[in-house]
């Protein structure tokens, strides 16, 4: 294995930012009269604008969060990876979940209770001197800064004037949106980039805002690899033009542990870089990294560059998933010119070798700092003549958490299932163990992709020819079960855990909360208002809505044993 900037052992080590204690108070308060005002009862999260930062001339994008009651925050995305976020959430219906997980750009307020305060929150407030909040229910601030590859963390000096910026700009475009000021946006889903959007940018003679209304531009590739020097040592450089091409392909890829290091004083996840032999998945090269200045594309030309010289020769052709990773290996063909890398979104080989990581990871002491680099040791390197294609899914276990959006409270159910499940299979257990009764259409969504029953609902993709492990490699993978497209019951359905086994296993559910709504309902909204009328007798709809559902429907009722007998009887059939 290779090692490089292995992760650090002492995570003590971590440093806070130094924060002037009148920028703190400055900023405090400015939060505490966001709480008062509650610009989320005028603004939803996807009332975007944006804002100007009058030093850099940079433009991020804030988003008000808690009109539902559960989260209470504002947010500042910040370029690059913080505009790509809502770029893909336009564009392709959900950001892609390493972007969202681990690469986002972003500071954050959040209003939380006093007992979900850190350490050193309490630390500032109790210097501060600022006596208890005004709003008791989740008045306290705190704020957070997010940065590509790295673990939540306290805000600097500049973040600090950066948040200022944000809160006071969101009461501002509150207030402008009351008084009919601003308009509703507009998503023009012909158009690939962001919507037309108000930036703000502060102004301070006299103090205010300047508001124009623009189309902010992103670009979707936003990652410049660093130079050829910067990612691979002297000795590597000249050993690489020596070595020839080789028949065969390389599967290529990285993905982020969940076992916090250290890196320049913040807390970071570690990088794992994986090169695996297409043919039988051979892990031919495994490295871990904590720098930050080595993003998960470089760290991967550096494994490649490794297994390269240790097989004394490049294959013929690479495959990797992402664009960002193509264009960073693409800087070896300085050493070879007739490598080839190609964009491939069926990489088995290297699923298989990333869900073995992950099932190793799940099963690790992650309290111990240095699990991920005895677990990267720990790797197998052989695996025979197995076809990864065929077999890798056929004993792999997928544990799933599927959830009604927007519904509160949370209706949601924990499944197992196989990996090699087809989608028009996964549905009708998804409707079983949710309770409904099959009287509708539905849909498979990943990003822009569509799988369904091409005669039925006219999806691109058929249902009956894609597995759940086609459109769900990994941990972490997400994708959307919408059911009847007149309600649009939309349920978000989260890969929680993949895990290799020597048997296929049944179908399962083990865990779930709360009654599926009636069909035909009205949504979620509508399922809303139903149990409103249902819970006051005063309700003028009150006769009524008991009359529609059955007399013994309970909201609140769900049991895992009836679902699992359903699923039983299924099999059966």
């Amino acid at each position: 294995m290779n090692e490089q900037n292995p992760p650090d052992a002492s995570p003590k080590k971590a440093t806070l930012p130094s924060v002037p204690l009148v920028e703190w108070k400055s900023l405090y308060e400015l939060a505490s009269r966001v709480r008062q005002d509650e610009p989320w009862r005028t603004l939803t999260e996807t009332d975007l604008f944006a804002l100007e930062d009058p030093v850099t001339k940079q433009v991020g994008l804030v988003s008000v969060l808690g009109c539902f009651g559960e989260v209470y925050a504002v947010e500042l995305y910040l370029p690059p990876e913080g505009l790509l976020y809502w770029l893909q959430f336009f564009f392709k219906g959900e950001p892609d979940p390493t972007l969202n997980d681990f690469e986002l750009r972003m500071l954050e307020a959040t209003f939380v209770s006093k007992k979900e305060l850190e350490q050193p929150d309490l630390v500032v407030l109790d210097q501060l001197d600022l006596g208890r909040p005004k709003k008791r229910l989740k008045g306290y601030a705190q704020f957070r800064s997010y940065r590509p590859g790295c673990v939540a963390w306290y805000l600097d000096a500049e973040e600090v004037r950066l948040m200022r910026l944000a809160l006071g700009a969101s009461m501002e475009f509150a207030a402008r949106r009351i008084r009919r000021q601003e308009p509703w946006l507009l998503v023009d889903s012909t158009v690939s980039g962001l919507p037309v959007l108000s930036v703000y940018s502060p102004v301070a003679e006299p103090p205010g805002w300047s508001v124009r209304r623009e189309r902010i531009q992103v670009e979707e590739n936003s990652f410049v690899p660093p130079p050829i020097t910067e990612i691979l040592d002297e000795v590597t450089r000249r050993r690489l033009p020596e070595l020839s091409v080789k028949h065969g392909a390389w599967q290529t890829g990285a993905c982020y542990l969940p076992v916090p290091a250290i890196s320049e004083g913040r807390l970071v996840y570690p990088v794992a870089a994986l090169v695996g032999d297409e043919s039988d998945a051979e892990l031919l090269e495994a490295s871990l990294t904590a720098d930050l200045k080595i993003r998960s594309p470089s760290a991967i030309v550096r494994a490649v560059a490794t297994a390269a010289i240790k097989r004394d020769g490049f294959p013929q052709i690479i495959k990797v998933a992402r664009s960002e990773e193509r264009n960073a290996l693409e800087s070896l063909r300085e050493f070879c010119p007739g490598l080839e890398v190609m964009l491939d979104k069926k990489l088995d080989s290297l699923d298989f070798l990333i869900s073995e990581l992950d099932a190793a990871m799940a099963r690790a002491d992650l309290t111990d700092p240095r699990v991920a680099l005895k677990v990267l040791e720990a790797l197998p390197v052989k695996r025979g003549s197995e076809k990864i294609s065929n077999q890798v899914f056929k004993t792999t276990t997928y544990r799933l958490k599927i959830t009604l959006r927007h519904s509160d409270p949370s209706i949601w159910r924990r499944l197992e299932v196989r990996g090699d499940i087809l989608l028009g299979d996964l549905h009708q257990l998804f409707q079983i163990g949710m309770g409904w009764y099959d009287e509708h259409l539905h849909e498979f969504r990943v990003g822009s992709n569509g799988y369904g029953d091409p005669a039925a609902s006219g999806s691109a993709n058929d249902e009956n020819a894609t597995t759940l492990g086609q459109i769900a490699p990994r941990k972490g993978s997400r994708f959307v079960y919408t059911y009847d497209f007149g309600d649009s019951w939309d349920h978000d359905v989260l890969v929680e855990n993949v895990e290799r086994g020597t048997v296929p296993v049944a179908p399962c559910c083990f865990a779930g909360q709360n009654a599926c709504p009636p069909e035909d309902s009205g949504g979620v909204f509508g399922y809303t208002r139903l149990l409103e009328s249902l819970a006051d007798p005063s309700h003028p709809n009150h006769e009524e809505s008991k009359q529609w559902v059955s007399e013994d429907f309970d909201p609140t009722y769900f049991n895992a044993e009836e679902v699992n007998a359903e699923f039983a009887r299924l099999a059966e059939d």
